[in-house]
């Protein structure tokens, strides 16, 4: 539910979601949202803002312990088939 509101964020320009396939992780979902920015720190505290605001809707099934982490990472090569 929160992803459509994550890309009317400035930057946030896809999201997508992803579950585990069989075993049991701590972790067990995980979002991927790319972001065309030249300042990534500035986007993600657009994210941390928005939740402030009211203006991102969290659904009642998102674990909260332990609290979900943001990692930034930049993409360095693309290979397709």
């Amino acid at each position: 539910m929160h992803l459509v509101d994550i890309l009317k964020i400035a930057g946030f320009t896809s999201a997508r979601r992803f579950t585990q396939v069989g075993g049991e992780s701590a972790t067990p979902h995980l979002a991927i949202y790319e972001i065309e920015a030249d300042d990534l720190e500035s986007a993600q505290a657009g994210i941390g803002a928005a939740m402030a605001a009211g203006e991102v809707r969290m659904s009642d099934v998102l674990s909260l312990d332990p609290p979900p982490s943001m990692v930034l990472y930049e993409q360095v090569h693309e290979l397709h088939a």
